[in-house]
């Protein structure tokens, strides 16, 4: 990213990562309103195959990505 914006000065980079969304959601599903082993089950709650999210976890994504963009000054 810091490559890309050196090259193009007069691009807006901005990074968002899922990693703590992931995290929080993992460590803790009930407060999301998942069970515990849904969060090792492909094909369950948290997890649609051995590596994407589930419909309701990409929404838990998105709502943090909008939080992220709310708080870029000038957004």
């Amino acid at each position: 990213v810091s490559r890309f914006a050196a090259i193009h000065p007069d691009a807006t980079l901005l990074v968002f990562s899922s990693w703590a969304t992931y995290t929080r959601v993992l460590d803790h599903p009930e407060r999301h309103g998942f069970s515990r082993a849904s969060t090792r089950t492909a094909g369950g709650e948290i997890w649609f195959d051995h590596m994407h999210p589930s419909t309701r976890m990409a929404n838990i994504i998105a709502g943090d990505a909008a939080q992220f963009l709310l708080g870029v000054p000038g957004a």
